[in-house]
């Protein structure tokens, strides 16, 4: 390989360092290279400058106006004379902007709540007012007081008034909270028949004894519009009066369609609609509410056994028809087991509770637990869960002074009983259980004995502990209800546990105290029984001893006529090691 020729390197340096020369003169005289662009200048202002910095510094001045040489102000006072860099200037003129831009300015940030992204997109709704009176909510319902002038007192009723099938329409909408608060204290039912257009949709709470019910059809259209095909007018003698009125509504107890009309002792909330014709002694009054609920005694015909108790614990007993054995628990159950609830807060007042108790069979609750929903049943068994379920619905909070309930998760003992779960005879990997079988206590308080759980539940954010107490609750058997349980998944997917679940008060922690007196009779057995094995462990060794001195005697006696000569025993003088 050949080198290059001198004058060829000497021209390549000459022109290598040219390029640097240029390069470092652009950067001494601020000037950047040909081929970039270079920066925008400031655009001129006429206004006074706007302080954006705080008080304690001075603010900037804004950058002057570049113009060209020889060139007149554009105003009449002379600007500044602008800041000379410490660098010469460069030779080159000045250029003018061609598209001046603002210079960013630095804003303090203030509130930050002010931003747009942290502001509230609309104001906070007004708290809603109460409704005072039921007028006000059917007329939300679109039943104005033009349509309640259907009812024309003093004259024939009529079963179809659509003003009537669309307020049995809307009672599934309308709170029971709103209709208990809106229930009248002061009643006058002679004032209501005298002026029955002032008291048109006031509620009224009707208690007294069913005669009659009668079930009356819709007719086709209001049926297909309304969505439902019938509803029953209960004809109702009021308590302490002898005024006869008449309840239409869409729900009734089974047992009332299935058996003889006779005397049932019942209650309603209900509006008053209508004045009839006066046959009579005096009219009858029209109403519609909800549900007309069923409060046995012990003169009804259709009572079971434990439906008297409740009754008079002001339970509804038609509630028991809905209540879905087998299912976990619902919408379906919420408000007969909010009244059993109640109910249980004051079972201890009625001497038929303390009477009426019966054992419990498990085997009969988990074949055939309808009839037994209801029963007094007092329970042994082992906890292991509580959890602490918070009510916040306000209808339960304000009719039954419910604010929360305590699920205490457990298991009854089963003694030598095996409980197999079979759908069929032929099912042979049926689920089985032995010793124990699960179960579910609600109750509205806890013993003293466990206050300080419940009160770690109620007022920290814990909402289950886990113990072991043995424990008797006496309560009313609600239903047998499913949850999901890992057990009986292993048998079947999606399987779940059945388990029955009962309703009381208070549970009762079952525990084992010390009783001095039979402390002494048990440390009497106890010290009979030690002198007893010590008696005996005398006895043995000293029959064992005297059986001992008999033998080595024995052994150690020479028979009669022989001497030690004769025992075949030599004398050494030394040591035998021949056996070492």
């Amino acid at each position: 390989m050949s080198l290059p020729s001198e004058p060829k390197a000497i021209r390549k340096v000459a022109a290598a360092g040219t390029l640097v020369w240029f390069c470092l003169a652009a950067l001494v005289n601020g000037q950047p290279p040909a081929d970039e662009r270079p920066p925008e200048p400031t655009p001129p202002t006429n206004s006074a400058p706007v302080a954006t910095t705080p008080a304690t510094q001075p603010a900037e001045p804004p950058a002057p106006p570049l113009e060209a040489p020889n060139e007149p102000p554009r105003n009449a006072e002379r600007p500044p004379e602008p800041k000379r860099p410490a660098t010469p200037p460069s030779d080159r003129p000045p250029v003018e902007a061609t598209n001046p831009r603002p210079k960013p300015q630095s804003v303090p940030l203030g509130n930050t709540s002010d931003l747009p992204w942290n502001q509230k997109r609309r104001p906070d709704l007004l708290p809603i007012r109460r409704l005072q009176h039921a007028r006000e909510q059917l007329k939300l319902f679109g039943i104005d007081d033009s349509q309640l002038r259907l009812f024309a007192d003093y004259q024939p009723w009529n079963a179809d008034n659509e003003t009537l099938i669309k307020i049995l329409f809307r009672f599934p909408k309308m709170g029971l909270d709103d209709l208990q608060r809106w229930t009248r204290q002061d009643v006058d039912w002679d004032q209501v028949r005298e002026e029955p257009a002032s008291f048109r949709a006031d509620v009224f709470l009707l208690r007294g004894r069913v005669q009659s019910v009668t079930q009356h059809p819709l007719l086709p259209e209001a049926a297909e519009l309304f969505e439902f095909a019938d509803y029953y007018q209960v004809k109702m003698q009021l308590e302490d009066s002898s005024q006869v009125v008449t309840i239409c509504t869409r729900n009734v107890p089974l047992a009332w369609l299935k058996g003889q009309p006779s005397s049932h002792r019942a209650s309603a909330r209900a509006l008053f609609l209508q004045v009839g014709e006066s046959t009579g002694e005096q009219p009858e009054l029209f109403f519609a509410a909800p549900r007309v609920a069923w409060h046995p005694d012990a003169n009804d015909p259709l009572a079971r056994p434990q439906d008297p108790l409740l009754g008079e614990l002001g339970v509804d007993v038609g509630l028991i028809d809905t209540i879905p054995n087998f299912k976990p628990l619902g919408s379906a159950d919420r408000e007969c087991f909010y009244q059993f609830l109640a109910a249980a807060g004051k079972a201890d007042q009625q001497p038929a509770f303390a009477e009426n108790e019966q054992s419990l069979h498990l085997t009969r609750l988990l074949s055939d637990p309808k009839p037994q929903i209801g029963r007094v049943m007092t329970i042994r068994g082992a906890a292991r869960r509580i959890t602490y379920v918070v009510v916040n619905d306000p209808d339960i909070q304000d009719r039954f002074g419910i604010k929360g309930y305590y699920q205490i998760d457990g298991f009854l003992p089963l003694g030598d009983q095996v409980i197999r779960l079979v759908k069929s005879k032929d099912d042979e990997e049926a689920p089985e259980f032995r010793d124990v079988y699960p179960c579910t206590f609600c109750v509205l308080k806890l013993p003293e004995e466990l206050q300080q759980i419940a009160d770690r539940l109620t007022e920290s954010n814990s909402q289950m502990e886990l113990l072991n107490e043995e424990i008797t609750v006496k309560g009313f058997f609600f239903k047998l209800w499913v949850y999901r349980s890992e057990f009986m998944s292993s048998f079947e997917q999606g399987q779940r546990q059945p388990a029955p679940m009962f309703i009381a008060a208070e549970p009762q922690v079952v525990t084992f105290g010390h009783n001095s007196f039979a402390g002494l009779i048990g440390g009497s057995l106890f010290l009979a029984a030690l002198g007893i094995v010590w008696f005996g462990i005398w006895r043995y060794s000293r029959s064992d001893n005297q059986f001992e001195r008999e033998t080595l005697r024995r052994n150690r006696t020479t028979p009669a006529g022989k001497s030690l000569n004769d025992m075949g025993i030599e004398a050494q003088d030394e040591p035998d090691f021949s056996n070492l």
